[in-house]
């Protein structure tokens, strides 16, 4: 496990409308040492050609691709792709999110700096209205159910200093690997078989 690698977990479902620009968002990254997993869920698109394409254009960088023969869902897939992936911190993305160049690099400085850190977050703004604030991590309200902070309000800069919230929007957050692991049942703890309806390519 090298020290300093981030693997970053995309699970994709019929996303090729957004996947290119997202993997392209990543080759600008500040922070360098990263390895792409892609987890595709049986998509019926042109997501393979998107990543097939994007392997020709960008031969450095890691890549790597599980194919499954059925949709396994969010939580299944990105597991598949943390049992892959050999970073010291996890980064968990959705295919439909482009990430500005620091925004890891800035995350992973946290990490560092605060070890007693699991996770950390962002501000994710709006997809179709970039003006509009889409998490600023998660808030646990007094009926116990959580939500984005900050969701659907005019940016105006706000949210821009280090503080602690209650969790962070799985569609983009970092994860350190000691933490999940710390934390990890084995497939055979929960009865699980192996994935034999899945490959890699």
């Amino acid at each position: 496990m090298s020290r300093s690698l981030v693997s970053v977990i995309i699970v994709n479902w019929n996303g090729a409308n957004y996947l290119e620009t997202c993997l392209i968002s990543l080759t600008r990254q500040t922070h360098r040492r990263i390895e792409i997993i892609v987890v595709d869920n049986a998509s019926t698109d042109n997501s393979f050609d998107v990543l097939t394409s994007f392997r020709a254009q960008y031969p450095r960088v890691p890549l790597r691709v599980i194919l499954n023969d059925r949709n396994k869902g969010f939580c299944y897939g990105n597991n598949q792709g943390i049992r892959l992936s050999s970073g010291e911190f996890i980064f968990l993305l959705n295919a439909d999110v482009s990430l500005e160049p620091p925004f890891i690099e800035k995350l992973v400085a946290v990490m560092r700096e605060e070890r007693q850190v699991g996770i950390a977050v962002g501000k994710l703004l709006n997809g179709h209205d970039p003006t509009l604030i889409d998490s600023a991590g998660l808030v646990m309200r007094k009926n116990r159910r959580a939500a984005d902070r900050g969701q659907r309000e005019p940016d105006h800069g706000q949210y821009a200093t280090r503080e602690e919230v209650f969790g962070a929007s799985g569609a983009a957050c970092l994860y350190r690997r000691a933490m999940l692991e710390s934390l990890r049942y084995s497939r055979s703890d929960l009865g699980m078989p192996a994935d034999a309806d899945s490959h890699y390519v």
